[in-house]
């Protein structure tokens, strides 16, 4: 593969796994007011991309390339776990 496809991977998975997680928030609290649910959408967006770069900014600067995809995965994982923990207590409040 090359470089620029790899990015764009790695880009597309930031972005799109908080926006699932927080979109099914709405489902879990059974939420029709479409207003959260784009609100949830929009937050998860920004979640995607603050880490992507943050996580692309500190690859660039601190490390080399071997230990630039063990970032890039702990950095999703962190991502994962941020949605995930807000889904476990908004189902528990519940």
């Amino acid at each position: 593969m090359k470089k620029a496809q790899k990015t764009n991977i790695w880009k597309l998975l930031f972005i799109f796994t908080p926006v699932i997680l927080f979109g099914n928030i709405t489902e879990i609290l059974k939420d029709k007011n479409i207003a959260f649910t784009f609100g949830l959408t929009i937050i998860g967006v920004a979640l995607g991309f603050l880490v992507y770069y943050v996580a692309l900014s500190f690859l660039v600067y601190f490390l080399t390339k071997k230990k630039s995809l063990t970032i890039k995965i702990i950095s999703l994982s962190i991502l994962i776990i941020i949605p995930l923990r807000l889904l476990f207590l908004m189902w528990k409040m519940n």
